[in-house]
């Protein structure tokens, strides 16, 4: 299984979709699975249509995670046009009291003391934006 996400910054804060799942919250940045003969740049700028309702510029591929046998694409985005948090994808439309999907901005800083999950990936944008962003694409595995 194949999915794409965005990291988007603007003025110091980060997009990101805020969870609640049976009693659980946590962050996770926008994105989804890619659908079959879909280009991983289409995927991530149609997932962000969907969860946060606007559209982006893919700036470039950022990092890429490993799970098991399963790859996850982060894209680096700037935002172009539309009302954030308009989103009207499923998942933005069929949340109920226990099952919560809001896009949020939050403080850079606190993505280190918010559950952002993979945890991995909220550290890799931390520090590479206080510390500059490679020109390569770092691969990182989840064990």
């Amino acid at each position: 299984m194949t999915r794409v996400a965005a990291i988007m910054i603007e003025d110091n804060r980060v997009a990101v979709i805020e969870r609640e799942k049976d009693g659980q919250r946590y962050y996770v940045f926008p994105g989804g699975h890619v659908e079959s003969n879909e280009q991983l740049v289409d995927a991530v700028k149609r997932e962000i249509i969907e969860e946060l309702g606007i559209e982006v510029d893919v700036i470039r591929l950022a990092v890429i995670l490993k799970r098991s046998q399963n790859y996850e694409y982060y894209f680096l985005v700037k935002y172009v046009k539309g009302e954030f948090g308009t989103g009207c994808g499923n998942e933005m439309t069929s949340y109920s009291v226990n099952n919560l999907f809001k896009p949020i901005w939050v403080d850079i800083d606190s993505i280190s003391t918010i559950p952002v999950i993979p945890t991995i990936i909220s550290t890799f944008v931390l520090n590479s934006h206080f510390n500059g962003w490679s020109a390569n694409i770092l691969l990182l595995e989840h064990v």
